[in-house]
């Protein structure tokens, strides 16, 4: 019973070891590419501008994050927080389209020079790739504790099984434990190629 305790304490560390680490990126310039400075956006009223805008802003982010050497992807720039990165802006010129009969709005939307965004974009990327890897090695630790609370089981069942037929079943319940090691192993090479 010792044995079997140690056993699952020693599982147990394994599954702490394999968290999510809390460790901070070294990278915060941009490797290829300037910032950008300021997010345009057109539309027939001002405020169909102002959207536009936004959305400009995230793709010269999504942009600029793809121009890394490895490519930021991990992390998504989504509108909502491209609006914490932006300023309020100003009404720019009016733009003549041909589709459109009335000039269409812009409106200009600089980017914040206040805070260092490109630093938080970069550390939410590397907290996304962490949280990733950290999800990954949880899964197959989860795979490898499953199995192996599985051998155990068999091991110890059959030992008392053993004890308590006082050993006429021998040879049955080895089978029965060749068959369930067997089935343990099929499933991880299952696991393994297939996936969950």
């Amino acid at each position: 019973m010792c044995k079997l305790l140690l056993c699952l304490a020693s599982i147990s560390c394994l599954w702490v070891c394999c968290g999510q680490s809390n460790a901070q990126a070294k990278r915060l310039e941009p490797e290829v590419g300037k910032l950008p400075h300021e997010a345009n956006g057109f539309g027939e009223t001002v405020e169909k501008a102002k959207a536009m805008a936004v959305k400009d802003a995230v793709e010269r982010i999504r942009g600029l994050m793809a121009m890394q050497k490895p490519p930021m992807d991990s992390f998504i720039v989504t509108e909502d927080y491209a609006r914490k990165l932006l300023d309020t802006g100003e009404e720019g010129a009016e733009v003549k389209n041909e589709v459109f009969k009335e000039p269409l709005k812009q409106w200009v939307m600089p980017f914040r020079s206040d805070t260092d965004w490109w630093s938080d974009v970069v550390h939410r990327d590397y907290a996304a790739q962490r949280a990733a890897r950290s999800s990954d090695r949880q899964t197959w630790t989860s795979r490898g504790m499953f199995g192996i609370a599985i051998l155990l089981l068999a091991a110890v069942g059959y030992v008392r099984a053993d004890e308590y037929t006082h050993r006429r079943y021998t040879t049955w319940l080895r089978i029965a434990s060749i068959g369930v090691v067997t089935t343990v192993i099929a499933g991880w090479v299952y696991v393994f190629q297939v996936g969950w």
